[in-house]
């Protein structure tokens, strides 16, 4: 499909939602470092491995704890009965 960038007006808005969408992007690469400084004070600070903190923040924010809590039981079943 081809652009439909016909009018002045057409450039000046596009030209604002990739000055928008650019903004975006700034912002949220500046989130990313953010975490990234957040779980090594948690790596350094407390020994709290990163991968692991990661699955309790989405773990925290699907609220599905108890069903995680379920799978891993079902693991340590698993390993159990394998070893």
């Amino acid at each position: 499909m081809p652009m439909s960038i016909v009018t002045d007006e057409d450039r000046r808005k596009v030209k604002e939602y990739l000055k928008q969408a650019l903004s975006v992007q700034r912002a949220i690469d500046e989130s990313r470092a953010e975490m990234r400084d957040i779980l090594d004070v948690l790596k350094n600070d407390h020994d709290i491995k990163p991968s692991i903190a990661r699955k309790v923040l989405k773990a925290m924010e699907k609220g599905n704890f108890p069903e995680i809590r379920n799978q891993n039981e079902e693991l340590e079943d698993l390993y159990a009965i394998a070893n």
